[in-house]
């Protein structure tokens, strides 16, 4: 299990930087197109992160365990100010991701580096990257006109869905708890 655990990480980084080479190619075409940039940094710090989880074991914990996590958590904020610049700007929702975000840091820092513990970890980073998702898909639900909702619910059913994984992802940390070793957790997380 555990080598197929480490496949589907490099496999998650080898679609992350396919996604990444075609966002570039679009961002090159569409330059004036508002958001383009901070989604491009969207995927790059997603990229980055996932990169540290699948390093994991090689580089040292605390660099994988910190460096993917708090990207994880900066990477949704750079996503909902693209959408911002789609969509309408909104302070409540960017003052909510800026807080969870720093939440999530403080909950990183804590059981990742201070007082070690992976199953505090992902309970936070859960509940907190999924509130992250939900915030995001909230903006592009309630937030400009009607013909753009149309085309940005592709986009906020995946954030929900994102969001009810990291539900599912927490509930499996307080049902089960979690190994010391992220990669060895098994197919339920």
């Amino acid at each position: 299990m555990d080598g197929f655990m480490h496949l589907l990480h490099i496999q998650h980084v080898v679609f992350l930087l396919l996604t990444m080479l075609l966002i570039l190619t679009n961002a090159g075409m569409y330059r004036g197109i508002f958001g383009m940039r901070n989604f491009v940094f969207y995927n790059g710090l997603l990229l980055i992160a996932a990169t540290a989880v699948m390093l994991r074991g090689v580089v040292p914990d605390s660099l994988s365990i910190l460096g993917s996590t708090t990207t994880f958590l900066a990477a949704y904020l750079f996503l909902l100010l693209g959408l911002e610049d789609l969509f309408g700007k909104s302070k409540a929702h960017r003052v909510a991701q800026y807080v969870l975000m720093l939440l999530g840091f403080i909950a990183v820092l804590q059981y990742g580096l201070i007082e070690p513990n992976t199953s505090h970890r992902l309970f936070f980073f859960s509940l907190i990257l999924g509130l992250q998702q939900w915030n995001a898909a909230a903006l592009i639900l309630f937030r400009g006109d009607r013909s753009r909702w149309k085309s940005g619910l592709p986009m906020a059913i995946m954030l929900i869905l994102l969001g009810i994984g990291n539900l599912i992802r927490l509930a499996g940390v307080g049902l089960f708890g979690a190994p010391a070793d992220y990669l060895e957790s098994g197919i339920f997380l």
